[in-house]
């Protein structure tokens, strides 16, 4: 009954040998996360955006990483719908967030004072959890609001209504930027648009992946392109793997570029790296000298 609510109402599903065996294995799996979440085991990484015109970092997606002493690294589409599934979502992203916005901090603290975060959030965070923390935690670290940007699936404020709009207005109202991923998978794209307001929309890798051969994909990453300049709304095109793809969108005037055409997702360390070859590195008077103890 479980199994089939999750998989969405009007349906049916058996029970069988392999449902109990995956019911188990959900179990452990949720059951390991919880204590890495309480033992601090999850990592956040950072993969660059580009700035298209220029060839510098901009921004940087964040994003949660798990490396389970048994299992190895397992990936976020494992472990975040277990999260969401047995009310964990709101402590990992709690966690994520806290971890994100100490980095920024160390980042600005560097030199790189305009660099922004770009934080994914669930559905079920919006729905289930209280998101003042966001603001206290970014007081925390005397960070700009502006230097921040939450991002949500075009779906989520339209699948959970008036309750998650209303909180993204109060994020806009304090500087928070929406950043509006997967664009052009859902049903309700143009609505939307609409009904968010987001100040970037990210176009879906889906349709990157075949930009060099498919007259289709050209076609509509062009016209959002085109769309998205018409409403003042900011695109970043998602999955950059090769120079071709990265002429294509540099003809159709495509601002920003994410992916691993320019770099991976990778620790802090390596981010600040990243930004001193990209942005050049910033005069030692410009950086906090508690990072040189």
């Amino acid at each position: 009954m479980y199994e089939q609510k999750w998989l969405g109402r009007n349906g049916v599903c058996v029970y069988d040998q392999q449902l109990q065996h995956e019911y188990i294995r959900k179990l452990k799996l949720r059951d390991k996360l919880k204590h890495a979440i309480k033992d601090k085991k999850i990592s956040v990484y950072y993969q660059p955006i580009i700035d298209n015109k220029t060839g510098t970092v901009c921004k940087f997606e964040a994003l949660a990483r798990w490396y389970d002493e048994h299992d190895g690294f397992i990936p976020p589409s494992v472990f975040i719908p277990i999260a969401e599934r047995y009310g964990l979502i709101g402590m990992l992203g709690q966690q994520v967030f806290e971890k994100a916005c100490a980095d920024l901090d160390r980042i600005h603290r560097c030199g790189f004072r305009d660099v922004i975060f770009s934080i994914n959030h669930s559905v079920k965070e919006f729905s289930q959890h209280n998101q003042e923390y966001i603001f206290e935690i970014i007081n925390n670290y005397n960070l700009p609001y502006s230097a921040i940007m939450i991002e949500i699936t075009e779906s989520t404020a339209l699948d959970d209504g008036k309750n998650i709009l209303e909180i993204l207005a109060a994020f806009r109202e304090r500087g928070i930027a929406i950043s509006l991923d997967d664009f052009g998978t859902g049903y309700s794209s143009l609505a939307a648009i609409i009904d968010i307001k987001p100040d970037i929309i990210k176009i879906d890798r889906s349709f990157i992946v075949d930009i060099e051969h498919s007259k289709e994909s050209q076609m509509l990453v062009s016209l959002v392109i085109d769309l998205s300049c018409k409403l003042n709304v900011e695109v970043v095109a998602e999955g950059v793997e090769t120079q071709a793809q990265l002429d294509i969108l540099s003809s159709m005037s495509c601002h920003y570029i994410q992916g691993y055409y320019y770099s991976p997702a990778v620790a802090i360390d390596d981010a600040i790296m990243i930004l001193k070859a990209r942005n050049g590195d910033i005069s030692i008077d410009n950086i906090d000298t508690k990072l040189l103890q």
